[in-house]
């Protein structure tokens, strides 16, 4: 199964971090969208990694 999602940014807060201190990984994600071809499969490129919609 393919990933459906992807990372686009990544933050910690305090920065920097202290040790043995609480702190915060926050992520932003974004919905991956695949180009769908005729039969409703994803199209692959040459190299066969799947074709997304920018």
């Amino acid at each position: 199964m393919r990933a459906n999602i992807v990372i686009t940014g990544v933050s910690i807060s305090p920065n920097p971090v202290v040790t043995k201190q609480t702190f915060k990984i926050a992520v932003d994600i974004e919905d991956v969208i695949y180009v769908l071809g005729d039969d409703n499969y994803a199209l692959a490129d040459n190299d066969g990694a799947l074709i997304r919609v920018e």
